[in-house]
């Protein structure tokens, strides 16, 4: 069984692990582990919400009614904590930090245009905070509807995100290089027409498998892809996320597929009282 807390090394026996964008082939998986609160993280009524590990998994994001926070990983305590507010002029949700956790990806809500979009902002350095003079759009998922719940593949070519115009679509982008603008967003026909509403994808590192919540019926949902030139093929449920109610969100994998963090809310299943969650797996690669 894959240990709980086994962050550090998770993240060194992957060193130079590389995963071919276009193949699944190269890496293989295992079995996800039962689902595992994060300790230190959790208070009673403070509704933890947005997980979103950084590429070396020893920092955590995540909001708490309405408040961003970043936790570090202590190897001493085998546990995420001395946690600190970031403080940022906006922010409406949806953390991700780049591969240097130099940058952190987030919506925002635009009160003019009532409407959610997409931005960043940058520190120079791991000990330095955001600066918020450094805010900016997100070049291609901006547009004349609302953008929310955004979540990009490892090497940042992919995207996945919710639509908010008559109905919640979830959508995918992509672009050739890092530095290029995204293409429009494009609806994932297999998301739609069998649920009332989804929330809050998640595109795994390789950009093959899609995650949300859906609530027709409730579970987590998810769609795959034999390559990133292939089309998805039909949503089915997520088989160790399923059969709750209104338990799970914003689920969030980790930069190399091992680990997926969520929020959870345990008793009520109203989302008001999320805890973190997590579920690890092992990885092989091939030469």
């Amino acid at each position: 069984m894959v240990g709980a807390w086994r962050f550090v090394l998770l993240a060194s026996s992957l060193a130079g692990c590389y995963v071919r964008p276009d193949s699944p082939e190269g890496c293989g998986y295992g079995d996800w582990s039962p689902k595992m609160r994060l300790p230190n993280l959790n208070t009673s009524g403070t509704n933890q919400q947005e997980p979103a590990l950084s590429e070396d998994n020893q920092r955590l994001m995540y909001t708490s009614v309405g408040v961003l926070y970043e936790a570090t990983y202590n190897p001493a305590t085998l546990q995420f904590d001395d946690e600190r507010q970031v403080m940022l002029p906006i922010l409406s949700g949806g953390p991700q930090l780049s591969r240097d956790a130099l940058t952190l990806y987030f919506n925002f809500y635009v009160q003019a245009a009532q409407a959610y979009d997409v931005a960043t902002v940058t520190r120079s350095s791991l000990t330095q905070p955001f600066d918020p003079a450094t805010f900016k759009m997100v070049p291609g998922l901006n547009s004349m509807l609302a953008e929310s719940d955004v979540s990009f593949s490892a090497d940042m070519l992919d995207a996945v995100l919710v639509l908010e115009g008559d109905d919640r679509d979830i959508a995918i982008t992509s672009r050739a290089k890092d530095t290029d603008p995204f293409a429009p967003p494009v609806v994932i026909p297999t998301t739609v027409n069998h649920m009332l509403y989804t929330c809050c994808p998640t595109i795994s590192p390789d950009g093959l498998t899609v995650m949300w919540t859906g609530y027709s019926p409730y579970g987590v949902w998810q769609t795959t892809r034999p390559t990133r030139r292939d089309p998805f093929e039909p949503a089915t449920l997520f088989g160790p996320l399923q059969n709750e109610s209104n338990r799970y969100s914003h689920l969030n994998f980790s930069y190399d597929g091992t680990i997926l963090v969520f929020s959870y809310d345990e008793d009520s299943g109203d989302s008001e009282d999320n805890d973190l969650y997590m579920m690890e797996r092992t990885k092989t690669c091939f030469e």
